[in-house]
């Protein structure tokens, strides 16, 4: 699409939009409020607030401007970052890194955004991982709080349209009531700005947009720092003024779980842990190679505990856990090759770390299992594949095509093994 015919589309969507937009969806929702968090503020104290999430929340926006907005309302209280953002990752990776990315780090409010990179793959899982990042929460630091923020990307803005709140907002929300955790939907003054005529949703960048609307991202997807995150924070602001005194500070008390399987016994292992038959070449994220010394490659030292390398077909990992579910945390790049998994004696299910968004030194990525297993002892093969993945199939979606060696290569790049239950001897 050029320009000219991106802007009479978006132009045409946003006016699509008006009178229906906002339609039910709510701006926040208190229900038990923040009273631990808001005590500890009145009272001048130190407080620390952990942002978990994804690239949304690594910006420089809603969550620079929340902590500018707590410091000039409450002066008095020392206000403290525990940045836990990793772009492009979702509520799976995030409940099984919670414990040495958020909780061991003691904060007093955790916001958790992760609307736009998925809860889940379904409302099932969905469920499963909301609930287990809010009893990992309070089970470690019941006198902490928890606000659940929902972003907007360009394919909510048809549910948007008819009134529906995100997919993904809904699922979440079929759970926070029970635990009293609130919620702010930054959609609904998205949708309020799109009403009103006076904001654009997207446009490419550099392309004009029409003489008086503020324009509210170039992707469709990540808001623009000075305009998209202001009416996210403008939220935030309307929300946590409504939560100032609601609720009766004092630690939580758990309900029972509303499944037996959520994620709350996500726990993280090295990949060591595991059997290894092979070629498996222990690396340095720094040292790999074809690499340089990049931003990219500094932060994989600490995203994993250790890294390893194959790329040797039918190279394998074996493992034997007690629980429902598991993951595998490894780096998505040009060179990902393509895996089967199999879990005791049921069919293999195939997987790979390439995806749309390979180039450059590569990112963190987890791969999850996609089924709910039986409670109980389960034994999982991982095994490098001879056949490639189709990666000008993959990056066809986007409009781009695999170039250079680096493609022609399938490799495996695994750090760590998530599993929700106990790893076994």
């Amino acid at each position: 699409m050029n320009k000219a015919g991106a802007l009479v589309f978006f132009v045409a969507l946003s006016c699509a939009l008006r009178g229906l937009s906002a339609g039910p969806v709510s701006e926040f929702s208190v229900r038990d409020g923040l009273p631990n968090v808001f005590a500890k503020l009145k009272a001048g104290q130190e407080v620390r607030i952990a942002y978990l999430g994804g690239s949304i929340t690594a910006a420089p926006g809603w969550r620079l401007l929340s902590q500018q907005w707590f410091s000039e309302q409450f002066p008095g209280a020392e206000i403290k970052e525990i940045f836990a953002a990793i772009p492009g990752t979702g509520g799976e990776l995030g409940v099984c890194r919670i414990d040495a990315d958020v909780i061991a780090h003691r904060p007093d409010l955790v916001f958790i955004e992760f609307c736009v990179n998925g809860i889940g793959d379904t409302e099932e899982r969905g469920r499963q991982i909301t609930e287990g990042l809010i009893r990992k929460i309070f089970t470690a630091l019941p006198d902490a709080d928890i606000c659940f923020v929902y972003t907007v990307a360009s394919w909510h803005l048809a549910d948007l349209a008819q009134g529906k709140i995100q997919w993904t907002a809904g699922t979440m929300e079929s759970v926070l009531p029970h635990y009293g955790v609130p919620s702010i939907n930054f959609a609904a003054e998205v949708c309020r700005q799109l009403d009103a005529g006076t904001l654009i949703f997207s446009l490419p960048k550099g392309t004009p947009g029409p003489e008086g609307k503020r324009l509210f991202s170039n992707d469709g997807t990540h808001p623009l720092v000075e305009t998209g995150h202001v009416l996210y924070n403008q939220a935030i602001i309307r929300a946590m003024t409504a939560m100032r005194d609601a609720g009766t500070a004092g630690p939580r008390r758990l309900p029972v779980p509303l499944d037996s399987a959520s994620w709350e016994d996500a726990r993280r292992y090295p990949l060591s842990k595991a059997a290894m038959a092979g070629i498996w070449m222990a690396v340095n994220p720094v040292e790999v190679d074809g690499y340089t010394e990049t931003t990219a490659n500094r932060d994989f030292k600490k995203r994993f505990t250790e890294l390893w390398q194959t790329e040797k077909p039918g190279t394998e990992l074996v493992f034997r856990f007690e629980g429902t579910g598991f993951g595998l945390y490894g780096i998505s790049q040009c060179e990902s090759g393509q895996f089967d998994v199999q879990v005791d004696q049921q069919k293999p299910v195939t997987g790979t770390f390439f995806d749309i968004y390979v180039g450059g030194p590569g990112r963190t990525k987890g791969w999850f299992y996609p089924l709910t297993l039986s409670p109980g002892s389960h034994t999982v093969r991982v095994r490098l594949m001879l056949e490639a993945p189709d990666k000008a199939g993959i990056l066809a979606r986007v409009k781009k095509e695999p170039s250079g060696p680096r493609y022609e290569r399938n490799e495996l790049f695994l750090g760590d093994l998530f599993v929700n239950g106990r790893l076994a001897d």
